[in-house]
């Protein structure tokens, strides 16, 4: 679809498209970029998903333009198609097993037993400055089991923190007035780090990693891309995991994908997954 066009979708359905640009990416990609209010930004997001087989691109809040323009420096990753082959042939459970240092995909006992095995090594390096030990010992034992702790509260699934745009490290002065929305050239949202060669860390996972796991998540969970940056991205989940133990092993996922992830975080990451919240993902 071509930017007239585009524009003309987007005025129909209310959009205030003085902004409206394109972008020239590579020798073959067209982005899109529209700027909105930040305080709209879960709104804009939120009702650009809903036109997707419309406009046929996908929707990223973008926190920084760099994810974009780092890519575009990356040659070496190899052109869009390339690397959307590479993620077709990987297999990525295999690839959690591998990096994990494991022999099969591991059940939720087991990394409950690994949560504690840290905790203990923490407590030992850190004795009683160790935050909260006995609270976070006694809710990693109890995580299979409790009621308490896996209450699923009422935040709307259209919310700041569903969408995990909720921005709670940055204090209100530092806010920018406005933010961009790149509308990538693809229904399938998976497809987004092959299309600019996203590599956020080294080490971290390459742009064909990004995709076999993003696809994964996907197909499982119905997760979506929303927010993009040079050294972070949120995903939500429109069908996050039901059962406690899957939850569990899931956080346990994004321990791998995302190192900067602890794993002391694990059970709560697990909940906060189970709830519906957005998933965060960084690389310092």
């Amino acid at each position: 679809m071509d930017l007239d066009t585009l524009a003309a979708t987007l005025k129909q359905h209310n959009f205030d498209t003085t902004s409206f640009n394109q972008m020239s990416y590579g020798s073959d990609q067209l982005l899109y970029s529209l700027t909105i209010p930040f305080a709209d930004r879960t709104t804009a997001w939120f009702r650009l998903r809903t036109l997707v087989d419309q406009t046929a691109c996908w929707p990223v809040v973008m926190t920084d333009m760099q994810a974009i323009n780092d890519g575009d420096n990356r040659s070496w990753a190899g052109t869009s198609t390339q690397i959307l082959e590479q993620a077709a042939a990987l297999d990525p459970e295999a690839w959690l097993i591998d990096i994990g240092n494991l022999s099969r995909y591991p059940d939720a006992q087991w990394i409950i037993g690994q949560v504690l095995a840290a905790l203990e090594r923490e407590h030992d390096y850190l004795g009683d400055d160790l935050v909260a030990y006995e609270e976070l010992r006694s809710e990693t034992e109890s995580a299979l089991a409790s009621e308490a702790i896996w209450i699923e509260n009422e935040t709307p699934p259209t919310s700041d923190k569903q969408l995990g745009l909720e921005y709670r490290s940055i204090p209100e002065e530092w806010k920018p007035p406005t933010l961009d929305i790149v509308l990538f050239p693809t229904t399938h949202w998976w497809e987004i780090p092959a299309l600019i060669r996203y590599y956020p860390a080294d080490p971290g996972p390459d742009p064909a990693t990004h995709v076999s796991l993003f696809h994964r998540w996907s197909t499982r969970y119905g997760a979506e891309l929303v927010s993009l940056g040079r050294d972070g991205l949120t995903l939500r989940a429109t069908r996050p995991p039901r059962d406690r133990a899957e939850a569990l092993t899931l956080a346990w996922e994004h321990t791998l994908y995302c190192e900067d992830i602890y794993i002391l975080d694990i059970v709560q990451r697990a909940i906060d997954i189970y709830r519906g919240a957005g998933w965060g993902f960084w690389w310092d």
